[in-house]
């Protein structure tokens, strides 16, 4: 990944990265599970798991290492709830990223219609395709939809590599 690539040319003599494989979702920043692994298989860094959830009940943080402990790229832990907090929870299934969508548009409109302000909703999305079905959704529910354009890497990110490299090791 670019971020990566940056990060080990710095070559500098303390290098702090925080993240989560298991949250690795955002991939048009070049977020990806296997550039924490393999950061971690380099052996250059020291890893501190994080594993208490302070925001979610214990039956989303069981239902989430489920599901989590699926994925194939990722650094064994098992996050644990702080506390012992029951919520509701529902497993849905979609057979693509656009019923998804439609749902969520779906959610989001009943919840305006019952008083949510829509200043207050937000929709994350793991990938720029997927925001394009999100804002298709919602248009077509009539939720109002209010973004800002994703930012883009640079064409020239070989070129910052190379710069940033002779900056860490001139001459």
């Amino acid at each position: 990944s670019v971020d990566a690539e940056i990060y080990l040319a710095a070559k500098v003599s303390h290098l702090f990265i925080v993240g989560d494989v298991d949250q690795a979702i955002f991939g048009f920043r070049g977020a990806r599970p296997r550039n924490m692994v393999e950061f971690w298989e380099s052996r250059l860094f020291t890893q501190h798991l994080l594993a208490e959830n302070y925001r979610c009940a214990s039956d989303i943080c069981d239902l989430a290492n489920m599901v989590i402990s699926l994925n194939i790229q990722r650094l064994p832990k098992e996050t644990k709830a702080a506390f012992p907090m029951r919520g509701a929870v529902a497993y849905v299934r979609f057979t693509d990223d656009a019923e998804e969508a439609k749902m969520a548009a779906t959610a989001i409109d009943s919840w305006i219609k019952q008083g949510a302000p829509p200043k207050n909703l937000a929709v994350l999305c793991r990938t720029n395709r997927q925001v394009q079905d999100v804002r298709m959704a919602l248009t077509a529910a009539g939720v109002p939809v209010d973004g800002v354009e994703l930012p883009r890497r640079p064409k020239d990110w070989r070129l910052l590599t190379l710069i940033l490299t002779q900056m860490a090791s001139p001459g």
